[in-house]
């Protein structure tokens, strides 16, 4: 073969390496994408059931007015793609759910925090990786 083939050769390797790298990095950032549409999808169903919860008596297991004390059903709140942590008060339930897909520095899960207020009917999403 002459020089230009193997040349030619090389560069050809060289792009289609590239080519499969970024296409690695644009699946990994869709499942980062997925999975935090997943656990915020989730999470705001899991705000409906805290505010149920807050609807309900205490005597039928409720808040009786207060958001305080809710906790998600175990099946709903940890699972093989996720779990989720909550926290609450009277007025405020905060929801901060972990994937099982490595977020944007490759190491961490995927960490999306919900924060629904009661008082404003609100509902604020950070996304911490």
């Amino acid at each position: 073969m002459g020089q230009q083939q193997i040349l030619l050769i090389v560069i050809a390797t060289i792009i289609a390496w590239q080519v499969i790298l970024g296409s690695m990095r644009y699946i990994d950032s869709v499942n980062q994408g997925n999975e935090r549409d997943l656990l915020t999808d989730h999470m705001k169903s899991l705000v409906v059931d805290a505010i149920n919860y807050k609807l309900k008596p205490t005597t039928m297991g409720g808040g009786n007015g207060s958001m305080a004390g809710f906790q998600p059903a175990k099946n709903k709140s940890v699972t093989d793609l996720f779990r989720i942590n909550t926290g609450s008060t009277d007025n405020e339930v905060v929801f901060s759910g972990y994937g099982s897909v490595a977020g944007m520095d490759n190491e961490t899960p995927v960490h999306v925090i919900l924060t629904y207020s009661s008082q404003d009917k609100k509902i604020s999403i950070d996304i911490i990786n």
